[in-house]
């Protein structure tokens, strides 16, 4: 646990400000995921256009991380380990994702002991490099399909995919066959595409409903959060460039109300976060001094002896908006919330909001049984120990 303020910090810092490539058009990034699909994660690659690693890399020299032995550590661990990642794609499929895709999409179905999964990307990408990665799977004969072209892994483990435009798939067999068939993606599939736009760089949905789903919400969410979270049978967030999108249908017309308010209030917790961010750059400003470092817990002395070079990052890559603001809209049965500002400040609430709910499930387990309205009577006071008397 000492490890995640630092680790937040770096991906608070890693967030891009803004749009260096070319972005996807949603319909294209949701065209191939799996049939009936309880989560969907989409990344437009192609509008970061590697920039956000840049920045990540770039950290390491910036006076606050590389002045800092226990940041510089953490970056270090954090970038080695994504590089590991890379490389192994790289090995693997001859891709570079950060260099050769425009878009990754991930799509599961949460049945039985191990979910199944589709991933599916476009861009740089051909079928010869398909073909190899089918010819080490030992993959059978290639099967035409309405879509593209599918080969089965030896054993029937897996399968690969290659799709018009350029698009590479690979995953459970099932899944694989549906979406070169032509099946759609089914609701959580639209639930995506209602929050996901040109501004939009990373998305996430999700439907509740399903067997597994409910068990885990049981168990994170007991009490009134179980009955609150277990009307609604979707939820979507994208994070934006100029901002955040939220999404929740709900089961039934009478419950968006509710809904609409728990998003009206998370938009002006939002607003009140990015004010506070702005007060907490200007109150560091005034607390933190190279002059006072030697008084200074250990954790602060390196942030004050840099405080020049981090204030002046932030103001740089974290792009605080002037007037943030916020809208609620209901279509239907989903209830949307529309924030347009810093992305920075959203991460603010998520952290509030899973604080609420941990401390939120610990009590409710300690929660007094019982008929409701009923108050147990307090234990008996214990007799103060007399002396015995003594024997005559």
């Amino acid at each position: 646990m000492a490890v995640f303020p630092g680790l937040f910090l770096m991906l608070f810092l890693w967030l891009p400000s803004q749009p260096s490539g070319q972005p996807t058009k949603p319909a294209d990034v949701y065209r191939y995921v799996a049939p009936r699909a309880d989560v969907v994660l989409a990344l437009d690659v192609g509008s970061l256009g590697g920039s956000a690693m840049r920045k990540l890399s770039a950290l390491a020299n910036e006076p606050f991380v590389s002045g800092s032995a226990k940041l510089s550590r953490l970056h270090a661990t954090l970038l080695r380990q994504i590089n590991g990642q890379l490389q192994m794609v790289r090995t693997f499929s001859g891709v570079d994702p950060l260099r050769d895709l425009n878009w990754i999409t991930i799509s599961a179905r949460m049945t039985g002991r191990r979910p199944r999964m589709l991933a599916a990307a476009s861009g740089n990408v051909t079928l010869a490099a398909i073909q190899r990665l089918a010819q080490r799977s030992g993959a059978g004969p290639a099967k035409r399909l309405a879509r593209g072209t599918m080969y089965i892994a030896r054993g029937g483990k897996g399968a690969f995919g290659f799709a018009r435009g350029n698009v590479a798939m690979i995953g459970d067999v099932e899944l694989v066959r549906d979406a070169l068939s032509g099946k759609r993606g089914g609701p959580v599939r639209s639930m995506a595409m209602r929050v996901h736009d040109s501004k939009s760089f990373f998305t996430f949905a999700v439907d509740p409903t399903s067997r597994r789903a409910r068990r885990a919400l049981k168990r994170m969410s007991r009490g009134f959060l179980h009955s609150l979270f277990g009307r609604f049978d979707g939820f979507a967030a994208s994070m934006r460039y100029d901002g955040l999108r939220v999404g929740l249908r709900a089961k039934g017309g009478g419950v968006v109300t509710r809904y609409s308010k728990l998003l009206d209030g998370l938009g002006h917790y939002m607003i009140a976060a990015e004010h506070f961010l702005r007060g907490s750059m200007m109150f560091g400003d005034g607390l933190l001094s190279p002059k006072d470092a030697r008084f200074m817990p250990r954790g602060l002395r390196g942030l004050a002896s840099a405080k020049p070079a981090l204030l002046r990052y932030l103001r740089k890559h974290i792009a605080l908006a002037q007037s943030p603001s916020h809208s609620v809209s209901r279509r239907g049965r989903v209830a949307l919330l529309d924030y347009k500002g810093s992305r920075h400040a959203g991460l603010l609430p998520v952290l509030f909001g899973a604080g609420f709910w941990f401390a939120s499930a610990r009590s409710s387990t300690r929660a007094l049984r019982g008929p409701v309205g009923v108050i147990a009577p307090p234990p008996a006071m214990a007799q103060p120990r007399t002396k015995a008397a003594p024997r005559p």
